[in-house]
Formats: structure tokens, sequence, C-alpha cells
């Protein structure tokens, strides 16, 4: 799988389910054989491995960073006939010119160990499947969810046109919310630097309560008018 916008830098996140596979080492043998192929410093990097690596004290995710120009792909190593046994994976890509536009925290539903703080610009959470978000009621703060990842997170976010899937309005009271993922990926955005108790996890539930704020969506959507060519 080719890799346009890594062609002149990126940085590659991935998620995968992690030490829930029943493996010797927690990786899921299928996805350990996906490999970012870095031809221009001749190295390989598994998608499985990139995935278990996070920021000590902050859980965040760490990338893989590509800084070099150059033509870079995703190879599948595994044999045509073996099979995949529901392996899920999810792999997020932005430009490095475009990253550093943005004041953003990044986490994956498995592993969010997020300390309760002011949160920063946008808050972007991953998953390999369908996931939870949680907050718990505070301070005064309207937000805006999107299910993209933090680039397109706010409003202007042309030439994508990405609308929400929750809003709330400014200066509204914080009640808290519990959000049914049914994708790879959610960011929010929040109005005020006030406190933000955020967690994730892996659960998925097929309903929706009614005594939290939420939303229902179909599967993967994202709510964006256009989608390039790379993009699915």
């Amino acid at each position: 799988v080719p890799l346009p916008r890594c062609n002149f830098g990126c940085f590659i996140f991935a998620s995968t389910m992690g030490n829930q596979q029943p493996s010797d080492d927690g990786m899921d043998p299928y996805i350990k054989n996906l490999l970012i192929n870095d031809q221009v410093k001749d190295r390989n990097q598994s998608i499985a491995e990139l995935a278990t690596k996070f920021q000590p004290g902050t859980s965040q995710k760490i990338p893989y960073e590509i800084s070099a120009n150059g033509q870079y792909s995703i190879l599948n190593l595994n044999a045509p006939d073996v099979v995949t046994d529901g392996s899920d994976v999810t792999v997020w890509i932005i430009e490095l010119t475009r990253a550093s536009f943005f004041d953003y925290e990044i986490y994956d539903a498995v592993a969010m160990d997020r300390i309760p703080t002011f949160p920063s610009a946008v808050v972007t959470i991953m998953s390999a499947a369908r996931f939870s978000v949680y907050a718990e009621p505070g301070e005064p703060n309207s937000y805006t969810a999107r299910l993209v990842g933090f680039d397109n997170a706010f409003d202007d976010n042309a030439p994508d046109l990405c609308t929400h899937a929750y809003k709330t309005p400014v200066n509204s009271n914080f009640e808290g919310f519990e959000f049914q993922v049914n994708g790879p990926i959610i960011s929010l955005v929040f109005a005020k630097r006030t406190n933000v108790n955020l967690k994730a996890d892996s659960k998925y539930f097929n309903g929706l309560s009614m005594s939290t704020s939420g939303f229902l969506t179909s599967p993967g959507f994202n709510g964006c008018e256009r989608l390039g060519g790379n993009q699915v």
C-alpha cells in the first residue's frame, strides 16, 4: 500500500487490539508482518510494534516519524494463504508540516490513562475497533466532537468539510458525556482550557443512554464531504 502523504515527511500512528490478542508477546501475528517500508533509511517498522509505543507518564501515542523525502509504503509479508482471523488495525497518517500547525494530544482507547487536566487545543483518540469515550461533569465549557483526526477537528476544516458528530452551545454547562464511537477515531475540541477528566476504553454498547450526551452513527462514518484517493 503506497503512502503518498509521507512523500515529504509524515507521522504514522497505529492502533491494534494490543495485548488482548492471544499471542506470547501480546501482538497480533498477522499485523506483526505488516511493515512500514522506509527505503530512504533502509529500515522497516512493524505496525503491531508501533501500536504498542506510548509516552511514559502521559500514555500518549508515539508515532513513527518519516522526515526525509521519498516514496514509502506498507508491505504485507504474510503468506497469501494466511488467514487473518479477524485482525483489526487502524493506521492514521498526517504530513509533518500539517501536524506542526496543531497543539494536540493523541491516545489509544485501549491504553489511555490521561491525568485530569486542561486539554490541548484538540484531543484525538483512536482505536482498532469500536470504542467508548467518557468525560465527567466539570466547569462550564463547550466542545465539538468530530470523527476525524486532529487535522480536521476544527470548524475551518476545508477542503475536506467534515461536519461534527456532536456540538454544544457556547458557554454551556459541561455535563459530561459518554460517546459510543462506531469508527476508528474521534477528535474533541474544547472552547476553554479548564480541567477535563477524559477517559476511553475498548467497550462498545449497542445502544444510547438517554441520561448522558451522545450520538449515533453508521459504522465508519466520518462526516467529511471530500475524500481523496488515499482516504477511505
